[in-house]
């Protein structure tokens, strides 16, 4: 796609309300915390 395009479909895209990012994102903290598999890297 063209970034025009792009632009186009993420006009009418709104951003998450803090407190919704905020739980999001303490997810993904969560996640990342998490212990890697056995055998990684």
């Amino acid at each position: 796609m063209r970034t025009r395009q792009i632009e186009r479909k993420l006009k009418d895209v709104e951003a998450l309300p803090v407190d919704e990012a905020q739980r999001r994102l303490g997810d993904l903290e969560e996640v990342a915390d998490a212990d890697p598999p056995e055998g990684g890297d």
